[in-house]
């Protein structure tokens, strides 16, 4: 199996004993093969009952995976970074709450500086740093090539695991059998409760030319995205194909005569198609008012930038208005203060006797005393 490839070792930093690299790297592109299967494998209609084997294999090989990650992480008491092979390096990071993440990417020779840390002087690297530093210091030239590798391989993977049958030739085109098609194909098509065996030869060799000759008499009616829509319109039979491969297989039953499910289906495909071709027409016109909207909007939101800043300059002149007139007032409270206590030294304070406050016995004896 060929793994990571291409480039020049560029560090002789923290290296890991060969043959826990060596194992590293395999059971890393292994598990990595294995997860974008699983992805794929979903993606065609499977569901997790359908890859166990997979999924097992996934699991053992994660296994294995977390024993090597801790032997890595034991060796990396003094930098963030060890170097597997060629440009490969794995190193960690930190998340905002402190937990360790690894990662496994081809570095450039500046990119392995950029990314070492000095554990002893230094603070670890975090996501943030990481994501930043990624475009400049990534080989992606190796990663790309790896990224081949990788998507081959999974192909293969896919056949193996999901016992694909045979091809169609369709245009010069192979459309792909796997064992989901024969399965929905004796639940739905024959309406057969009994469970396929995906094991069972004779069963596959009864049910292929079966296929065939309903995919054969097929069409092409539809397409979402990346996924068409061959429709058997004397049958009712539509197969879903994704990139030359055939998902599923399911009748269209309206509950009706097969004569009426047909009128149904195919007034309804007309439909579709109208629509679509309507969206097509109009979709352009719709998406050049939406630009010039966002043209707009960005004007708007400059402008509002600018207004933004202008506030904010404002705001701060008014803090400093507000600063100094606090230190005004407390300026005036001291003197005032101060102009108190000297005025105490030289001037006792005299409260006026009003006369209503005098007793009348007071009056009458001030009165005898003339």
């Amino acid at each position: 199996m060929q793994q990571f490839t291409s480039g020049k070792q560029t560090s002789e930093m923290a290296k890991l004993k060969r043959d826990i690299a060596e194992r590293f790297a395999a059971i890393y592109h292994q598990n990595t093969v294995l997860r974008s299967t699983v992805q794929e494998a979903k993606k065609f209609g499977f569901q997790d009952e359908e890859i166990t084997h997979i999924l097992k294999d996934q699991l053992k090989n994660g296994q294995e995976m977390g024993a090597l990650k801790q032997q890595i992480y034991d060796e990396m008491f003094a930098y963030n970074i060890v170097h597997i092979r060629e440009c490969w390096y794995a190193f960690y990071w930190v998340t905002p709450k402190g937990n360790k993440r690894l990662s496994v990417e081809p570095l450039l020779p500046e990119g392995v500086k950029a990314l070492t840390r000095d554990l002893k002087i230094q603070q670890p690297l975090t996501h943030k740093e990481f994501m930043e530093l990624r475009p400049q210091v990534v080989d992606l030239n190796s990663l790309n090539s790896w990224n081949q590798v990788l998507r081959a391989e999974r192909d293969r993977c896919l056949h193996h695991y999901l016992n694909i049958a045979t091809a169609i030739g369709e245009d010069n085109v192979a459309m792909i059998v796997t064992a989901h098609v024969f399965r929905r194909w004796k639940e739905r098509i024959l309406e057969n409760s009994e469970p396929f065996n995906k094991n069972d030869i004779k069963e596959r060799e009864r049910l292929y030319p079966q296929i065939v000759h309903a995919f054969l008499e097929a069409r092409k009616v539809y397409q979402i995205d990346d996924s068409e829509f061959y429709l058997s319109k004397e049958r009712l039979i539509c197969f879903v194909i994704r990139r030359n491969i055939i998902v599923t297989v399911f009748v269209k039953d309206f509950g009706f005569t097969s004569e009426i499910n047909k009128a149904i289906t195919l007034r309804q495909l007309k439909h579709i198609k109208h629509l679509a071709a309507e969206l097509k027409k109009t979709k352009p016109k719709q998406q050049k008012l939406i630009a010039s909207i966002d043209a707009d909007v960005d004007i708007l939101e400059n402008h509002i930038k600018k207004l933004q800043e202008e506030l904010n300059t404002l705001l701060i002149q008014k803090q400093k208005l507000g600063v100094e007139k606090t230190i005004l007032e407390k300026n005036i409270q001291k003197d005032q203060a101060t102009l108190e206590a000297e005025e105490k030294k030289l001037f006792k304070t005299w409260v006026p006797v009003v006369e209503e406050d005098i007793g009348p016995n007071y009056i009458d004896q001030a009165e005898d005393d003339e």
